[in-house]
């Protein structure tokens, strides 16, 4: 499981916590679904198109947390 503090700059300030760990979420006017990302600056990142709801960002993180917690 990943612990620590999140990295954050102005293109990750919005977060999702699932379970212990905290994701930054990335806005994209290029994405069309929401997708977690390996990035080597910032670890697992949630992509998410600009239109979409909180709700879809938290429930998509909840549905891969066991692949963001390997």
């Amino acid at each position: 499981m990943r612990s620590g503090p999140v990295v954050f700059c102005a293109a990750h300030a919005e977060t999702v916590q699932v379970g212990g760990l905290v994701l930054a979420v990335r806005r994209s006017a290029r994405a069309r679904r929401i997708r977690l990302v390996a990035e080597p600056e910032h670890g697992i990142v949630v992509v998410a198109p600009v239109g979409a709801p909180r709700r879809a960002i938290e429930a998509a993180a909840r549905a891969h947390a066991a692949w963001a917690e390997a």
